[in-house]
């Protein structure tokens, strides 16, 4: 029945209505609604069973419409949750937290950073004992080692942190992607993306996509853990609802955090393989070393991240001639 629903209202909304795009805040409504008309929050709760006896074949189609419209209703709210989880806080209110946060983020990727600079000292000879407990010590220094190169790499290496986890994992993949050719990829975005091939965009597009579905879950499901809270300590039948809920609201977010790291690189096959691509739409030259490459990507990122009106002349490297595609040449008029 959900199905055919999906389908008639996919036709309604002209083919961009996704029932997948809705899931997070879906979940929201059913499960709420659920414990409201089971009755949960009251002294005389019904079990899960006897709600769907009662319930008719016209009032289910009826709920399930309603919370469709509903999750209809919630989604421009479900992208701001998304960004809230990102880190992407600007309110007043959370200025102070915004920065306990990020110094805290701050302070593993330094911590992170020591562990790697630390220099272990060559083994020293000696009895038996000694030369096992010199290897013990090693073995612990380099798997310490390599946890900590797994902490620092989710952190940008320019410092610009987030106050979140995935905030940082998605910075960190913006920043590599181009920051090995000179380009900030958040000030050429626009102009890469449509030299894109249509493997790669495709890609980016659905994991971006599972990236939002995953992170509108966890959001989703953490609102309804604390709306079914109360649920926990009732003596009925619903008390798995809220641990439920918080287990899946964990999944999902190590699931964001997963294709988060995906996402990264794809970014960074994005960048290779299509940013001569960009300087050919641009009519630019191609650079002919990695060494000329790196500086002329440096003045370009400048001069689109620069929303003053200042002329590509005031950036250092980008007095270059144009390289413009040769014409065809013309068939001469044989009718003169």
């Amino acid at each position: 029945m959900l199905g055919e629903l999906g389908k008639q209202m996919a036709r309604l909304f002209g083919g961009r209505f996704s029932l997948t795009n809705l899931l997070p805040v879906t979940v929201l409504a059913a499960l709420v609604s659920l414990l409201v008309v089971a009755g949960a929050y009251t002294d005389h709760p019904t079990d899960i069973v006897t709600v769907v006896h009662k319930l008719l074949p016209v009032q289910t189609s009826l709920v399930v419409i309603g919370i469709v419209l509903a999750g209809v209703l919630l989604r421009p709210f479900q992208v701001a949750l998304v960004q809230f989880l990102e880190g992407y806080w600007r309110t007043r209110a959370l200025t102070l937290l915004n920065e306990v946060a990020t110094e805290q983020h701050r302070r593993r990727q330094h911590s992170a950073k020591i562990v790697l600079d630390f220099q272990q000292a060559d083994p020293e000879g000696g009895t038996f004992d000694a030369v096992v407990e010199q290897a013990q010590r090693r073995w612990r220094l380099d798997r310490a080692a390599r946890r900590a190169d797994e902490v620092y790499r989710r952190y940008p290496a320019n410092g610009d942190l987030m106050p979140t986890h995935i905030g940082n994992v998605l910075r960190a993949g913006e920043h590599a992607a181009g920051n090995r050719y000179g380009l900030q990829l958040n000030a050429i975005t626009e102009r890469l993306w449509p030299s894109l091939s249509p493997t790669i965009s495709g890609s980016i597009s659905r994991n971006l996509e599972t990236i939002d579905t995953m992170c509108a879950l966890c959001v989703a499901l953490t609102a309804t853990t604390a709306a079914t809270l109360p649920v926990l300590w009732h003596p009925s039948g619903w008390s798995w609802v809220p641990l439920f809920t918080a287990l899946t609201a964990a999944v999902a977010y190590r699931a964001a955090l997963r294709a988060a790291s995906g996402h990264a690189r794809l970014l960074a096959a994005a960048v290779d393989l299509h940013r001569f691509d960009m300087l050919a739409a641009l009519h630019l030259p191609l650079p002919r070393s990695i060494s000329e490459e790196i500086p002329f990507n440096e003045a370009l990122s400048l001069f689109f991240a620069e929303t003053t009106g200042l002329r590509p002349h005031y950036f250092r490297g980008m007095v270059v001639p144009y390289k413009h595609p040769s014409a065809p040449a013309s068939n001469p008029d044989k009718s003169a």
